[in-house]
């Protein structure tokens, strides 16, 4: 049996709406406010901010493993990055990634993104160069902090996603 498709589309924040919130820097010179977003559900977890460098990959990649955060929001900022993949899927009941309904998408240089707790992701995966981000999430050190989860592999493709050049 062949891995299922994901073919990858430009981030829109209403496309993303699920997920999280895409996070873009104010049209004017002024201050854009998120932190109500970053939601932490465990009291005594803490806020880490961390600097992660990310793989890259080209226009297609066979995904295997997915991660979550069921107690934290999870933002990420683009520090040095070009493009980069963003792949994602709702929590079931049973607390796996919904499978059918994942979703892919490419973003840009401008667009940092805050999952909510409980979403599944890939790892954060750049294209055409290795890339840099700033991270914050609430954690307390347990393995609650973030799961992981084998998946029957599929394969993401990018190639369609119109906004590499």
């Amino acid at each position: 049996m062949s891995p299922a498709i994901i073919v990858a589309e430009p981030l829109t924040p209403e496309a993303f709406a699920p997920y999280g919130e895409v996070l873009r820097p104010p049209d004017a010179i002024d201050r854009q406010h998120f932190a109500a977003d970053l939601v932490n559900l465990r009291p005594d977890a803490r806020l880490n901010l961390s600097i992660v460098r990310s793989p890259v990959i080209d226009l297609a990649i066979e995904v295997n493993e997915l991660e979550h955060h069921p107690y934290s929001a999870q933002a990420f900022i683009p520090i040095d990055v070009d493009h980069y993949v963003v792949l994602v899927t709702l929590n079931s009941e049973d607390d796996l990634p919904e499978l059918p309904r994942m979703k892919a998408f490419v973003a840009t240089r401008h667009q940092g993104i805050c999952y909510r707790p409980g979403i599944w992701h890939l790892g954060m995966t750049t294209i055409q160069r290795p890339g840099a981000f700033a991270l914050l999430v609430y954690e307390d050190g347990t393995a609650n902090d973030c799961l992981f989860c084998r998946i029957p592999a599929a394969r993401l493709d990018i190639s369609m996603a119109g906004v590499l050049s």
